[in-house]
């Protein structure tokens, strides 16, 4: 990959407000079978990275609990659901032509394949996000966007 074994990332240890978001070094994650290494060009700020952190999910019979997007949080999490990037690296069985493409990854994580798929998760929520300098992400949820004429900026808000 031709990158330093670390990178920066904010993350959270616990629920709270701006005061818990934390910059530090962590390990860069590698990709697993199925998944892609994207290095982080932009990543939007929406309100589930703002709810999330501040645990105001709430769950189901209990609107007060302290909660993520799905339920209790691993921490520490590092946050960030819409990423817009470049896939420098692939898991097991991914296709090798998609290293070097500039992509918007879809930030849900589903129940099943296809149509009739829910969303049970999300990037920043349920698995680590983009407040970093790489994340990884299922190949299948990667959409190539080498092509378009938007910056990364605008790419990541769509999401």
């Amino acid at each position: 990959m031709g990158t330093s074994r670390l990178m920066r990332a904010v993350r959270i240890t616990e629920h709270g407000g701006p005061e818990v978001l934390e910059l530090t070094e962590v390990a860069v994650p590698d990709p697993q079978a199925g998944e892609v290494l994207v290095q982080v060009g932009a990543v939007a700020l929406n309100n589930t990275d703002l709810w999330t952190r501040e645990g105001a999910y709430g769950r189901p019979g209990d609107p007060k609990a302290t909660s993520g997007w799905r339920g209790p949080i691993d921490f520490p999490r590092i946050q960030g659901a819409d990423v817009a990037g470049r896939v420098v690296a692939v898991g097991a069985g991914v296709e090798e032509g998609l290293v070097g493409r500039r992509v918007v990854v879809d930030p849900a994580i589903y129940d099943t394949e296809g149509p009739d798929a829910n969303p049970v998760g999300l990037m920043g929520s349920e698995r680590d996000g983009g407040y970093a300098e790489y994340v990884t992400a299922p190949a299948e949820r990667v959409h190539d966007v080498s092509e378009s004429p938007l910056t990364d900026d605008q790419l990541a808000t769509l999401p």
